[in-house]
């Protein structure tokens, strides 16, 4: 069977008409294989309180295509809780990396500080990921 993936990210209206830029990311890929076909798509959080979903959607991208590429590298299909997890931690350890090099600015500190939000740097970097590897196996 033939697959094709494709991905297109575009800023949405209510974004536009704010000034607001895309909080969206998205990628799909014929991994090294040439068999398995991933497709990743990031969806910002949108909320004030997530300042900084636009690099939490990049960054949760990244982090799935490095998790399931090696899936797809290894042959080992993992079960799902198992994907997650890696897929989490791969994107909360990035963000981390991402903290360090860019600190938090005094707004973003009250917000963690003062209960605004849900007090994790994860919240800041808010986002949706849904992903899809496809493998002859």
């Amino acid at each position: 069977m033939t697959y094709q993936c494709f991905h297109v990210t575009v800023m949405g209206g209510s974004h536009a008409m704010r000034g607001c830029p895309c909080e969206d990311a998205s990628e799909s890929i014929v991994l090294a294989d040439g068999d398995s076909h991933l497709v990743v798509v990031a969806d910002g959080h949108g909320d004030k309180t997530c300042t900084r979903s636009t690099v939490g959607a990049h960054l949760a991208v990244d982090a799935a295509r490095e998790v399931l590429g090696r899936v797809a590298d290894g042959g080992v299909l993992l079960g799902r809780s198992v994907l997650e997890q890696e897929i989490v931690q791969s994107w909360v350890e990035a963000l981390r990396r991402h903290a360090q090099a860019n600190p938090l600015d005094e707004a973003e500190r009250r917000l963690l500080e003062n209960g605004t939000c849900s007090r994790t740097l994860a919240h800041l970097y808010g986002t949706t990921l849904v992903c899809a590897l496809v493998t002859s196996r």
